[in-house]
């Protein structure tokens, strides 16, 4: 499943290759990547720090680049503006100088070559780790059910501080915070989930216990399913905001 998910991202980071000078279908990336958009542009900025929108921006203001410093074109700077998305030939030259500190005429005059912005690509690492043994050990299971109401706190923070959010940028990274910590709590309870049947079956607690722990992790489970569509729902108004330059107002 992992290298299906790579070849999927990387598939979708073609799609944008070669789509720069034209709209960006955030459809058809999902379509691509058999998920929701919300989902690439997460996995997108945990994993390189950037988000997807940037990443588009800074490929197309390399393009761009490209095309001012061939010396056989014939495109003007408010042709090449139009070609990589930009409404006026102002907004153009400011993005661009954001990049490269120099306006778009002075790096068509330029004889340095200005450096682009890479296309990235994934892939895969395999690790392995020894299975944990929870069998005959108490301490490993009440050690994971305080981990796992620790993480819970720490995922409801989160979740708040991504709904807060007054900007797109913010929001957008304050989602994949978020989505991150969901994960980890998900995946401790998992673990807890394991652990507890362990020590059941070795009898080392209590059905009363057992029984309350077995809610809690359900009730928590159900919780970590209903943050998780929030913050899709904030991560997506995020990155529409963020595409398409319009305000942002916080989640209510």
């Amino acid at each position: 499943m992992e290298m299906e998910w790579c070849d999927r991202l990387n598939r979708v980071l073609e799609y944008i290759e070669k789509n720069l000078s034209y709209r960006i279908d955030y459809d058809e990336i999902s379509r691509i990547a058999l998920c929701h958009a919300n989902h690439v542009q997460q996995f997108f900025l945990l994993n390189t720090g950037i988000t997807l929108t940037e990443y588009i921006r800074r490929r197309r203001i390399s393009e761009a680049v490209r095309e001012l410093q061939n010396s056989d074109s014939q495109m003007t700077v408010t042709d090449i503006a139009f070609q990589y998305g930009y409404d006026s030939p102002d907004a153009f030259r400011v993005a661009f100088k954001r990049y490269y500190n120099i306006t778009p005429k002075e790096a068509r005059r330029s004889e340095t070559k200005l450096k682009p912005y890479p296309q990235f690509s994934f892939k895969i690492t395999i690790t392995y780790e020894e299975r944990e043994d929870f069998m005959n050990d108490i301490k490993v299971f009440k050690d994971l059910l305080k981990a796992f109401e620790e993480k819970m706190e720490l995922m409801d923070a989160a979740v708040t501080e991504a709904i807060k959010a007054v900007t797109p940028e913010t929001a957008a990274i304050k989602s994949v915070d978020a989505s991150k910590k969901i994960l980890e709590a998900s995946e401790l309870a998992n673990r807890l989930s394991s652990a507890l049947v362990a020590v059941r079956d070795a009898k080392l607690i209590e059905p009363v216990e057992f029984e309350t722990v077995r809610q809690k992790i359900f009730d928590n489970n159900h919780k970590i399913a209903e943050l998780e569509f929030q913050i899709m729902d904030v991560s997506r108004r995020a990155m529409e905001a963020d595409a398409a330059g319009l305000s942002y107002m916080p989640a209510k």
